[in-house]
């Protein structure tokens, strides 16, 4: 199916990096001024296999409107080039060193500008519904 604001590519993002809402991106056809309502944390460290189950589902299945953020706590295997070349508009955030769970957890809260902020763990797979709750 369609990929949601989060997972889109091109001119179709609707929330960079930077953290700001961007007039250029548009969701379900219509200009995306406003934040997001939904802001996903995924942490991970040397978790690219995880991910591998984790974004698809995360993008099939995330409201529209919604900001997904990795943060990337030092890994070493290859999680920074396989996200940029399969989810490249995913807010991908690379620390310079290791601080942790909770650390990257506290790093990813913070870029976080949703209504409602849902920490995710990178080895979930989440369903239809999973965040109507």
């Amino acid at each position: 199916g369609p990929r949601r604001a989060a997972c889109r590519s091109g001119r179709e993002q609707a929330y960079r990096s930077a953290g700001t809402p961007h007039a250029a991106g548009r969701v379900d056809g219509e200009a995306t001024l406003a934040l997001p309502s939904l802001s996903i944390v995924i942490p991970t460290y040397n978790g690219r296999a995880h991910l591998e189950r984790c974004l698809p589902s995360v993008c099939a299945h995330a409201p529209a409107r919604t900001q997904l953020l990795v943060i990337d706590d030092c890994s070493t295997d290859d999680t920074a080039t396989w996200i940029s070349q399969h989810f490249p508009n995913v807010e991908f955030h690379r620390l310079e060193k290791n601080l942790g769970f909770c650390g990257a957890a506290n790093f990813g809260l913070a870029q976080a500008h949703g209504d409602v902020v849902e920490l995710l763990n990178n080895d979930t797979e989440v369903l239809p519904g999973w965040a109507d709750a």
